[in-house]
């Protein structure tokens, strides 16, 4: 069982039924802050539990009738006609559970998209209108109106044609109500349509092997998945990250190029057309991205993956590039220095370009670093005591760092020696590269 219906089946568990049974109202979540959340209005509170469910932080959902009262006798207060106006989607149960819907909608000039959430649900008719009522000898719903709830509170409601009582089985949930309440998501925010579906129920199982690329020719290319995706035709592969605050600042934008890079590689090795990335941000803000094959970048992947096991077989070290990888790991080829040694790259025509071409580039940074001084001194003079100056192609902030407390080592150690080999901490030295010319 996914972890969808894990959450249906224990909201399920205490309401019982959708018609009389009381349930705690969904609270509306923070919108991401990709974007803004679409507001959803639900008639009663187990309708907002399940909306909520499917669609997670780029929904608000707002239920009209509140936890204890009676859905059938309710009537909409202008705060709740307003709340109509404004909405995008309006779930609602359907069957004339809700006697007043009509009058409201069309009170309250509704344009939105209206959801009914049983909709293909085999209904049964309703009792005749000579048929006991609610509070009296023989009323026959099989549901259970709660402790706290009395018979005066149901006010001898009519259901009209078919009883709307509906008994919310997760079979019933998954069958009708998901299907019903995921296309109207849809069909309101198409933006959201692959969180939507992925929240709904794609079942996910374990990869327990270490999968290589079927083609001989690129048996170096390895992969460990965290989870396939069954039965979804347009997704395989889910990757599950989770980002601190520190890594938050990486997915702002979309996925990271690191992983990016992972899941193309991942649906090289194994032939797939697309993956979902679930990442959840600072433990409470989840977000799923899609990404599709792209054989362009799966090229460049298998280039470098194919030059780089050349390497290996070859034990000779990859050609040194810009990156910080680069610096570790010539920190740890050669942490050493030989003392007076000198190497003579006098003769070697490439190294020689290569030198002139640092002294080059350290020219061109020291001038634009004292250019981009100049241009950063001028603006916070302008700005004065101002956090934030605008512009047309963006803005720049200028916040002061909060104040800190912090151990003043040279002053202890001065006052009190003995504690550095009392408390001795060791620190490996690295090379540093300083530039000369005559």
């Amino acid at each position: 069982m996914n972890t969808l219906w894990k959450k249906i089946v224990a909201v399920l568990a205490i309401i019982g039924l959708v018609g009389c049974g009381q349930s705690k109202q969904t609270q509306p979540p923070s919108a991401p802050a990709a974007t803004e959340a679409l507001q959803a209005v639900v008639s009663f509170s187990v309708l907002a539990d399940i909306v909520q469910q499917i669609g997670g932080e780029r929904v608000q959902v707002v239920s009209l009738v509140g936890v204890g009262k009676n859905p059938h006798a309710f009537e909409p207060a202008p705060n709740d006609l307003k709340t109509i106006t404004q909405a995008k989607l309006l779930v609602v149960n359907g069957l004339g559970f809700e006697g007043w819907l009509n009058r409201a909608t069309d009170t309250a000039q509704f344009k939105g998209v209206k959801v009914v959430a049983t909709q293909g649900v085999p209904a049964l008719e309703s009792p005749k209108t000579n048929a006991p009522k609610h509070g009296e000898a023989g009323h026959d719903h099989e549901h259970d109106h709660g402790q706290n709830q009395v018979a005066e509170q149901h006010d001898e409601h009519e259901h009209g044609a078919y009883d709307p009582h509906v008994w919310l089985s997760p079979q019933m949930v998954a069958k009708y109500y998901v299907p019903n309440i995921l296309a109207g998501l849809k069909q309101v925010d198409p933006a959201g349509a692959d969180y939507y579906q992925q929240r709904t129920g794609n079942k996910v199982r374990r990869v327990n092997a270490v999968l290589q690329h079927p083609d001989s020719d690129k048996h170096f290319m390895l992969a460990n998945l965290d989870y396939s995706v069954v039965g979804d035709a347009d997704v395989q592969i889910l990757e599950c990250k989770t980002a601190g605050e520190y890594g938050a600042k990486l997915w702002r934008d979309g996925v990271p190029l690191y992983v990016l890079c992972q899941v193309q590689h991942q649906l090289a090795v194994t032939g797939k057309k697309a993956a979902h990335i679930c990442v959840l941000i600072c433990g409470h803000e989840t977000r799923i991205f899609k990404v599709t094959r792209s054989e362009s970048v799966i090229q460049h992947i298998v280039n470098a993956e194919r030059y780089f096991w050349e390497c290996v077989e070859k034990d000779t070290p990859p050609d040194a590039d810009a990156s910080d990888s680069a610096a570790k790991a010539l920190q740890l080829l050669y942490p050493e220095h030989v003392p007076l040694s000198t190497t003579d790259l006098s003769l070697d025509d490439q190294a020689n370009q290569q030198f002139e071409q640092l002294i080059q580039e350290r020219n061109h940074i020291e001038k634009h670093q004292e250019q981009f001084d100049l241009l950063k001194h001028q603006l916070q003079a302008k700005m004065q005591e101002a956090e934030r100056a605008t512009f047309k192609a963006g803005s720049v902030t200028w916040k002061k760092s909060k104040d800190s407390i912090s151990l003043d080592s040279k002053a202890l150690l001065k006052q009190y020696p003995e504690y550095l080999n009392q408390f001795p901490q060791s620190k490996s030295g690295s090379r540093r590269f300083n530039i000369y010319t005559d």
